[in-house]
């Protein structure tokens, strides 16, 4: 997936008003970027 498209999720989530899962996917976000650049 790329980042446009992470983009666009996280604005969609955020317009239908879930911090909680906004959070999430920022926090996998994170996770997934920081386990791509360890490997």
């Amino acid at each position: 997936m790329h980042m446009a498209e992470l983009n666009v999720l996280l604005f969609r989530d955020a317009n239908k008003n879930m911090p909680k899962r906004v959070t999430f996917l920022l926090f996998e976000r994170v996770s997934n970027m920081a386990s791509f650049w360890v490997t």
